[in-house]
């Protein structure tokens, strides 16, 4: 580490401090020097375009004077038109034609693209409604047929063109057969409610005939008795039988000392 700052490719070595303070004031009296050759070129054109502007002034008022004295009157330079007419009737626009390829323009439009904006439900205005068919005729009122009038809403809801029209359609199937479910099993409920209470009412008005009140009193005393009984086995389980703790010795083991003695005495 001590060797590193003597090195010459080092940073931070004072040769590379010094060449690069060298360079960046280099860099910077070369900046300052486009300056000031952009500053001069910038003036010098503006110089230029006063000079011309002062001169045509001055050209302007010369050829006035000369004008005032001749009593003559120069008009500026324009387009010679020979056949004005012809050509304002060419350039013309043609509205008709206009307002045609603006219709096929909408339709053509209306056909690959699908807006939010109208439904397929939505009834047309008054002044939208053709009154002729294709052919020139006029269509028949149909104000009065029900029928057709009720073809046609289905024949709207049915298109795949409108996505709210499917899936209203859809809403509705749903929530007709939740009524009919929650409609079916109320009733099964009730059915089902009513048979229970039918075939009950036989069977208690037997057993309250042939079982006394002393009879019932002695079952429930000894239905709770085995009920407390296995309460208890299940929460103290079965008690061991305590044995007498030992006396105290001085010895680490005297009961397996003593009977190590024992077996000795026998062998012998």
């Amino acid at each position: 580490m001590n060797i590193l700052p003597h090195k010459s490719w080092h940073v931070y070595n004072k040769k590379n401090i010094e060449k690069v303070k060298r360079d960046e004031a280099k860099a910077q009296e070369e900046e300052a020097a486009k300056a000031e050759r952009a500053i001069k070129a910038e003036s010098e054109a503006r110089l230029n375009l006063l000079r011309q502007r002062a001169e045509s002034r001055y050209k302007q008022l010369d050829d006035s004077s000369a004008s005032t004295d001749g009593a003559v009157v120069k008009k500026p330079p324009e387009h010679v038109v020979l056949f004005g007419s012809d050509q304002g009737d060419r350039y013309a626009k043609n509205e008709e034609r206009e307002a045609e390829e603006k219709e096929k323009e909408a339709k053509l439009d209306r056909q690959l693209t699908m807006y939010l904006d109208k439904g397929v439900k939505e009834s047309t205005p008054w002044y939208a409604v053709k009154e002729y068919d294709r052919y020139g005729e006029t269509k028949p009122d149909r104000s009065k047929d029900t029928k057709a009038k009720e073809k046609r809403r289905k024949r709207a809801i049915h298109l795949n063109e409108d996505p709210l029209a499917e899936i209203q359609s859809k809403m509705a199937k749903r929530e007709e057969a939740r009524k009919e479910r929650r409609y079916g099993s109320y009733h099964r409920h009730h059915k089902e409610k009513s048979k229970k209470t039918k075939s009950a009412s036989p069977s208690s008005s037997s057993s309250s005939s042939s079982s006394s009140i002393e009879a019932l009193r002695a079952k429930r005393l000894q239905r709770e008795q085995a009920e407390r009984m296995r309460t208890k086995a299940y929460v103290f389980g079965e008690v061991p039988d305590i044995k007498p703790p030992d006396t105290y010795h001085s010895q680490f083991n005297p009961t397996e000392t003593a009977e190590a003695h024992e077996r000795r005495r026998r062998r012998r």
